[in-house]
C-alpha cells in the first residue's frame, strides 16, 4: 500500500489517502537467439541482454529483471508463462505449435518483442503472426542497406529527445544515440491506419553518404502502452 498525508485540518478524514498497488518482485525475459554467432559479441542478443540487466554480474543475481536465452530449436519445449515477455530476436521461423503457444501467450497478457535480421523469414511473420494471429501491428517488408559495408547508413538525431524512452540521452554524460548506425534495416507496413498517430520518440538521417545533417522523421516506438500480466 502507498499513503499520501497531509498536515492535519478541521475535515481529518479527507487528510489520508491509501491506495493499493501491485508489486512486481522480477520481470523475466526470454531471449530467442536466432544467430549466437562464434563469440559473446556476436550474438543477436548480447547487447539487448546487458541494457536488460545493466549491472555486474554479482548484481545480477539481485537485481529485478532476470534474462534466459535459448536458441531456436529449443522453442518446441519451452513454457512461455514462465516468462513475462519473449523477445524473438532474428529468428526465421517456428513451427505451428509454437506459434499457436505465442499466441495464447500473448492473449493472456505475455510480451512479445520481435527484432529482424538477416535470418527473418518475411513471409512466415506476415502471414502467420501478422494476417492470421493478428499478433504484429505491422508486416515486413524488403531488407535495405548492407550491413558489410562502411559508407552508407543512418543516425539518430544528437539531442532534444522529447520521448520517455529515449529522455536518458538529454544528458550528455549518458552518451548519444547518433553515435550508433545502422546499415541494413527492414521496412515494415501497418496492418490499418492507426485511429491516433503513434508517439515519435526519435528521428534520424536518411540513407547519406557522408550521414546528412537534415533529420527525417522516423516512427521509433508504435506505441506507449503494454498488458499486464494477470496475477
Amino acid at each position: 500500500n502507498v499513503t499520501a498525508r497531509i498536515p492535519a485540518d478541521r475535515f481529518p478524514s479527507d487528510d489520508t489517502r491509501t491506495l493499493a498497488v501491485r508489486a512486481i518482485r522480477e520481470i523475466r525475459v526470454l531471449m530467442v537467439d536466432g544467430e549466437p554467432g562464434s563469440e559473446p559479441r556476436e550474438s543477436e542478443t548480447f547487447f539487448l541482454g546487458h541494457a536488460l540487466v545493466p549491472v555486474s554480474a554479482e548484481e545480477a543475481e539481485q537485481y529485478y529483471v532476470k534474462t534466459s536465452t535459448i536458441t531456436p530449436a529449443e522453442l518446441g519445449g519451452t513454457r512461455f508463462d514462465d516468462f513475462d515477455t519473449v523477445v524473438l530476436a532474428n529468428v526465421s521461423d517456428f513451427a505451428n505449435d509454437t506459434t499457436t503457444a505465442l499466441e495464447n501467450f500473448v492473449k493472456r497478457g505475455g510480451g512479445l518483442l520481435i527484432f529482424p535480421g538477416g535470418k527473418l523469414n518475411a513471409t512466415f511473420y506476415n502471414q502467420q503472426l501478422a494476417s492470421v494471429r493478428k499478433l504484429l501491428p505491422a508486416t515486413f517488408g524488403e531488407a535495405r542497406g548492407d550491413a558489410a559495408q562502411d559508407e552508407k547508413f543512418l543516425t539518430f538525431q544528437t539531442k532534444g529527445y522529447d520521448h520517455p524512452i529515449v529522455a536518458l540521452w538529454n544528458d550528455g554524460n549518458a552518451g548519444t544515440l547518433a553515435s550508433a548506425t545502422t546499415k541494413a534495416r527492414t521496412s515494415a507496413s501497418a496492418r490499418s491506419s492507426p485511429a491516433a498517430s503513434p508517439p515519435i520518440c526519435c528521428t534520424r538521417t536518411p540513407w547519406s553518404w557522408p550521414p546528412a545533417r537534415r533529420p527525417a522523421r522516423a516512427i521509433c516506438a508504435a506505441s506507449n502502452s503494454s498488458a499486464a500480466r494477470p496475477s
